[in-house]
């Protein structure tokens, strides 16, 4: 009994590590999507709301961006 639960004690561990990196992905995946939809209705995600910001806001871009220069 004592291998049995030894054995079932590494599968599960085996499992956890494989499945913990799709879990986390796909909460992440589905937090995006959500701030997406969000956003084409122009509300703010309540996370964001309870949070006190209203996301990010648009900054310009370096000079080096805007007049196509590679580098700094």
């Amino acid at each position: 009994m004592s291998t049995f639960l030894a054995h079932l004690a590494v599968l599960s561990l085996l499992l956890l590590l494989l499945l913990l990196p799709s879990l986390a992905g796909l909460a992440r995946d589905r937090r995006i999507d959500r701030e997406l939809r969000a956003a084409e209705r122009g509300t703010v995600p309540a996370a964001r709301a309870r949070a006190g910001r209203s996301g990010r806001t648009a900054q310009a871009a370096p000079a080096c961006l805007r007049h196509g220069v590679a580098g700094g």
